[in-house]
């Protein structure tokens, strides 16, 4: 008798171990995945700091109006840009492949009334993630 209650408590004490492991494992999947989650976003998000735009000008027009956009220094990896007219972001994002550092480019075939208020928001990164700050501003 004094054999098979030392077994059992044997037996008890390892399915506790299997246990502590078994929650171990899952608590670090949920951590790793929040991490990993995390960090990418950060990459792509400080890419935001790196890049600087303006609004050389605007024109007005019904579907005809026109934004031309410098970029000045700066190393981020610029995949496109978010147009926004009066709070009203402007569908599709324009491709802004060819606007490289100290280059200009005028995007058209905008609704722009005078008056409106024009931002421009970055679209970096390889996930293409979008800067939360405009990169300029401007009245038209």
């Amino acid at each position: 008798m004094l054999f098979k209650k030392a077994q059992s408590q044997i037996i008890t004490t390892v399915l506790i171990i299997l246990l502590v492991l078994a929650a171990i494992v899952i608590v670090w999947q949920v951590v790793n995945t929040t991490v990993k989650g995390g960090a990418e976003a950060v990459a792509d998000a400080d890419q935001c700091f790196k890049i600087s735009m303006e609004i050389t000008g605007a024109t007005t027009g019904a579907g005809t109006g026109t934004v031309t956009v410098k970029r000045n220094p700066g190393t981020a990896d610029l995949r496109a840009l978010a147009i926004v007219i009066d709070g009203k972001r402007v569908s599709p994002d324009v491709s802004a492949a060819s606007l490289t550092e100290l280059s200009t480019q005028t995007f058209s075939g905008l609704d722009i009334a005078s008056g409106n208020k024009v931002e421009i928001y970055a679209i970096v990164g390889d996930k293409k993630h979008l800067c939360a700050a405009p990169a300029d501003t401007f009245t038209a």
